[in-house]
């Protein structure tokens, strides 16, 4: 075959039906490559972006609250730690005593609980109305005040359960048969880290005293049982939350 002839067939195959249509096929699938999303798949990523938005807007109040409980819980247990640290420590206070030290919580009373400085040696709080920072003769027993705020409160105190009912004390504490207190109140004594806790008891306007296990309950008014969490006070000086 001549070279004529060989350019003849290059040109009619490069021209012929064929090749064009491929030419053709190759411009429109550059074209759509280049034309971005389509209306379809606009609609589709939205509406993806809506649906989870939603569902972040509807679980973030709930997941605040746990969040905001959780801390609540923690700040309670580091706050009772604290009034054992100054007790084993020997802390001075301000008319240059060495007393012992305490956390008294209540129920209500503004959702408040207060560590403080047991200078009379009565093992109670004796003045809980003022609370200026400073424990001495001329400052009252209050060294310092926590007030709760937000939804959640101290649901209940109770103590001593059953080692079943101590498996959940965050249900059992708001039974009718369980050992409610209307207060309590944890004293730590130098040299020893053990919790000396009384309890107040107000349907019979007494006390209880040798307290072994303590139970504070804190949740929001109104929610599952489940979901409170719980301050865990022992005899021997053990501080957790449930």
């Amino acid at each position: 075959m001549t070279n004529k002839e060989v350019n003849s067939k290059i040109i009619e195959s490069k021209f012929s039906p064929l090749s064009r249509q491929g030419e053709k096929i190759i411009q429109r699938s550059t074209r759509q490559d280049s034309r971005g999303f389509s209306l379809i798949e606009l609609l589709v990523t939205t509406s993806i972006f809506i649906i989870i938005s939603v569902v972040v807007l509807v679980n973030y109040p709930e997941a605040n609250g746990r969040i905001a409980l959780r801390l609540l819980a923690q700040k309670m247990a580091l706050s009772i730690r604290e009034a054992q640290v100054y007790g084993v420590s020997v802390r001075v206070t301000e008319s240059g005593k060495f007393p012992d030290y305490g956390m008294f919580i209540p129920i209500g009373s503004g959702d408040q609980y207060t560590l403080f400085a047991d200078i009379d040696a009565d093992g109670i709080l004796d003045d809980n109305q003022s609370c200026s920072g400073e424990a001495g003769a001329a400052f009252g027993e209050c060294v310092e005040r926590y007030t709760i705020t937000g939804q959640n409160r101290i649901l209940a105190i109770c103590y001593d359960l059953d080692p079943e009912e101590a498996m959940n004390p965050g249900q059992n504490c708001n039974t009718q048969h369980a050992k409610s207190l209307s207060a309590l109140t944890v004293l730590f004594r130098r040299p020893n880290p053990e919790a000396m806790m009384t309890g107040s008891v107000s349907s019979e306007s007494g006390t209880v005293d040798n307290v072994a296990e303590a139970y504070v309950v804190l949740g929001r008014t109104g929610d599952e049982p489940s979901r409170n969490k719980v301050v865990m006070i022992t005899s021997t000086g053990q501080i957790s939350v449930r």
